[in-house]
């Protein structure tokens, strides 16, 4: 399945001309939300059968090899109709990143049998059953339109801005309505550019 477009909070300063914005954030207002950190990676799929980028057709590309032997190491532990949604770090978009602890980190986890995002919970239990890491989490709590992210990522310097999601299990029909992003000012938009000329990131020394 094809990770679905997360629309901008109406406070994301960095939305771009052809970015989606939500015209309004009430809906969230009686959810718990989990907020985490967004990671400037190239999103990317992968379940006990398949691993692709956000395109199911997309072409194989270097920057791939590290985050393809994970999935041949971890397929056959992958529960059937689960879909693992992650950052795929190896490569540097348009945020360099040198405290990475691995090059690939989960944000969401999709049952394709029940047509269903799992929960905050359950994503964290695949997670440690599969040995993933998932992406920093930030903090837990009602919607705040006045929320702002750390000053730094994680692990760099800059941080791209973070993703709200309801920390229940919700249909992939209601993506729209149950996750949203914030993302910095002035943050660029790479798209595919990125990988004409490409460099790593690079991991934390131990």
């Amino acid at each position: 399945m094809k990770y679905p477009r997360t629309y901008h909070l109406p406070t994301s300063p960095g939305v771009s001309s052809d970015d989606k914005v939500l015209k309004d954030s009430s809906h969230l207002m009686e959810k718990m939300m989990a907020y985490s950190e967004k990671l400037d990676g190239e999103c990317t799929s992968m379940t006990n059968k398949v691993i692709h980028a956000r395109s199911e057709t997309s072409s194989h590309h270097p920057s791939q090899s590290w985050v393809k032997q994970l999935h041949a190491r971890i397929k056959n532990d992958i529960p059937e109709n689960i879909q693992i949604v992650g950052e795929n770090m190896y490569a540097k978009h348009s945020i360099l990143y040198d405290r990475l602890t691995t090059f690939f980190y989960v944000f969401a986890v999709i049952d394709l049998q029940r047509k269903e995002f799992l929960s905050f919970s359950e994503t964290s239990d695949i997670c440690f059953f599969l040995d993933l890491e998932e992406v920093p989490l930030l903090h837990v709590g009602a919607i705040n339109p006045q929320f702002e992210p750390p000053a730094h990522s994680s692990f760099g310097d800059v941080i791209e801005g973070y993703v709200v999601r309801t920390v229940d299990s919700f249909p992939v029909d209601e993506f729209d309505r149950n996750v949203a992003k914030f993302v910095r000012k002035n943050h660029v938009n790479t798209d595919e550019h990125w990988k004409e000329h490409w460099v790593p990131n690079s991991l934390k020394s131990v």
